[in-house]
């Protein structure tokens, strides 16, 4: 009796953890389960870089494999409207094209290319 019930306790832990194995294996969140304005700065934008609204979020590998670059294979002045111009890091001095989960991820906007340009060019006048 007491054999049978250690062999059902174990059946039960067996089932237990092949429905956990399941549901990591299935259900794990991909890049593509990010909308554009979320998208992880592991994840990519890409699509139509002339209306950013097309963009998706892919991952990196089908950025690079559909388009043949991503945004860090643009220079600053040719930057994709999709990609944001920041530094490659928070205490970087120089400027890149990155995508918007990347800078995101390090503490620049959207805006903040566009934002320090517009101060520059208002302290000049």
């Amino acid at each position: 009796m007491k054999k049978n019930r250690i062999i059902l306790l174990l059946v039960g832990v067996l089932i237990i953890i092949s429905i956990s194995a399941y549901i990591v294996t299935h259900l794990k969140v991909t890049c593509e389960s990010y909308d554009y304005a979320n998208c992880p700065a592991e994840c990519e934008l890409c699509g139509n870089s002339v209306v950013s609204s097309y963009a998706k979020c892919h991952t990196v590998e089908f950025c690079k494999q559909i388009h043949g670059s991503i945004c860090s294979d643009f220079s600053v002045d040719k930057c994709p409207q999709h990609c944001v111009v920041c530094p490659p890091c928070n205490v970087c001095s120089s400027i890149s094209c990155q995508s918007e989960g990347f800078c995101k991820s390090i503490g620049f906007n959207k805006t903040w290319y566009s934002d320090v340009v517009e101060r520059i060019n208002g302290s000049t006048q």
